[in-house]
């Protein structure tokens, strides 16, 4: 991978979390394209890391930081299931159980 690739799976990775949207290969254009509309004098340095990267290595960093953090959330909500569980067999009081991750 190319640190291009890495600056843009950034932009896209942000991209996404905050429209709500996963990471596709169709975003990746979307934002690539957005970032070369850039005008010739942008110094910000992502329009350029966009015009060198590829598609496929931006999608593949940004998709595998995206499935890095869900597995992360699965694993903290398991975690916490757990200790419920172990409180609630003690007899120990806790709150409600929780939902899981929205």
């Amino acid at each position: 991978m190319s640190d291009a690739a890495d600056i843009v799976a950034i932009d896209v990775f942000e991209s996404a979390r905050a429209a709500g949207e996963p990471i596709t290969v169709a975003l990746v254009k979307r934002r690539v394209a957005e970032l070369l509309a850039h005008a010739p004098e942008c110094a910000c340095g992502r329009c350029e890391a966009a015009a060198t990267a590829r598609i496929g290595h931006i999608w593949q960093v940004a998709s595998a930081w995206e499935r890095s953090m869900a597995a992360t959330r699965r694993r903290a909500w398991r975690w916490a299931l757990i200790a419920i569980q172990r409180d609630q067999v003690a007899g120990r009081s806790h709150a409600p159980t929780p939902r899981g991750p929205q």
